[in-house]
C-alpha cells in the first residue's frame, strides 16, 4: 500500500513533466501533491513516518521511496530553475 501511494506520486510528476513546460509542470505537481497529501496519501506517509522509528525494513522502504521521488522530481526542478 505504501509503495502504491508513492508510485502514484511518481506517475503524477512524470505525467505533468511530459505534458507541460518545467514551470507549469512544477505548478501542477505542487497543486496535485498538495491535494493528495492532505488526504489518504498523507495518512499513509504519516504512518510510514511512525513505522520507521521501530523497524529497519520501513526505514529502507522510506529511503527507497524518497530517493525515487526526488530522482523523478529533480529534472522538473532543474528545468524550472533555468528559466
Amino acid at each position: 500500500m505504501i509503495r502504491g501511494q508513492a508510485f502514484t506520486d511518481v506517475v503524477a510528476i512524470r505525467d505533468r513533466s511530459e505534458e507541460h513546460t518545467p514551470e507549469d509542470a512544477l505548478r501542477e505537481v505542487v497543486s496535485d501533491l498538495n491535494q493528495r497529501w492532505r488526504g489518504d496519501s498523507g495518512v499513509v506517509f504519516a504512518t510510514l513516518t511512525t513505522l520507521v522509528q521501530h523497524c529497519e525494513a520501513f526505514r529502507e522502504l522510506r529511503d527507497e521511496i524518497y530517493l525515487r521521488f526526488y530522482a523523478v522530481l529533480q529534472p522538473t526542478l532543474a528545468g524550472a530553475r533555468r528559466t
